[in-house]
């Protein structure tokens, strides 16, 4: 039974771990699209054209008239 007991928290452990991974990536993917937004929010505010703002930040046109509303 203790075999049983040690294989089942090393697979829990490993499954926690896995989903502390998994959150952090999350968490880098949203900082790094607020910071985007935060640029084609500043590029709009000095005029730059929307089709520039696209190429630049690899955003969308509808992405953009998003973050502009």
């Amino acid at each position: 039974m203790l075999r049983f007991e040690k294989a089942l928290n090393n697979i829990e452990q490993r499954g926690i771990k896995q989903g502390i991974q998994e959150g952090k990536l999350e968490g880098m993917q949203e900082g790094e699209r607020k910071a985007k937004e935060e640029i084609v929010k500043r590029m709009l505010n000095l005029g730059v054209d929307i089709n520039i703002i696209a190429a630049a930040t690899e955003f969308s046109i509808t992405d953009i008239e998003q973050v502009q509303k």
